[in-house]
């Protein structure tokens, strides 16, 4: 079933509810808060398996990136720059009618600073983004559980998801993949002192596993 796109959704949701039910009066299976982008995906997930849906949402349409600038009476939307290319992301785009295309990141060159001396430095031995990818993730194959990036973990979690990344590089000699990990996790700050199942969740299994695919 096909809805055309996120903004047409929210006019056609938002009529039906001003025809049909008085001022709050809706009746619904599912009440999202926020039609962003993962309201949207959440709406058209409940809509798709045949769930009644209300999304609050303060805008005259739905979707959008990480950010959102509003401005003269326009909007520019800003923060994300392309989705990998798995099956559950091409589905969600097919549902609401949103035309897609490979993306070829513009080629980027890279200086190594160290901060407190404002020197460049070595980078040391980095892998390519591919052969970095491939060997993270076959790393990374005992935490299949967290493959979709949600927090399905077991009943007794794992000691290792706790520790620090930094430890958990060392102990797989994984140095040559730290930039490409940087590369996607820049939200978690420091990066060998996070915990790895904080890095792992910011960069889950599943886009490096389309990444490899893509390779």
């Amino acid at each position: 079933m096909r809805f055309g796109t996120p903004r047409q959704l929210g006019a056609v949701s938002l009529a039906l509810a001003a025809a049909t039910y008085g001022k709050g009066e809706i009746v619904t299976d599912v009440c999202i808060l926020g039609g962003g982008g993962t309201g949207a995906y959440a709406a058209a997930q409940f809509i798709s398996r045949g769930y009644s849906v209300a999304v609050v949402e303060k805008e005259d349409h739905l979707g959008g990136h990480a950010h959102t600038l509003y401005l003269g009476g326009g909007h520019f939307e800003y923060g994300v720059g392309g989705y990998f290319n798995l099956e559950i992301t091409r589905n969600f785009f097919d549902l609401v009618g949103v035309p897609y295309q490979n993306f070829t990141a513009p080629a980027a060159t890279y200086d190594f600073i160290n901060f407190e001396t404002g020197e460049r430095v070595n980078p040391g031995h980095s892998l390519d983004p591919y052969t970095a990818a491939s060997q993270y993730l076959a790393t990374l194959q005992e935490f299949d559980y967290l493959y979709s990036g949600a927090y399905y973990l077991p009943d007794e979690v794992p000691e290792v998801l706790l520790r620090p990344f930094g430890e958990f590089v060392q102990e797989h000699s994984l140095q040559g993949v730290l930039h490409f990990v940087q590369t996607w996790t820049e939200p978690v700050g420091n990066l060998l002192e996070t915990p790895l199942l904080y890095v792992i969740q910011c960069f889950s299994l599943s886009p490096i596993d389309g990444f490899v695919l893509e390779g």
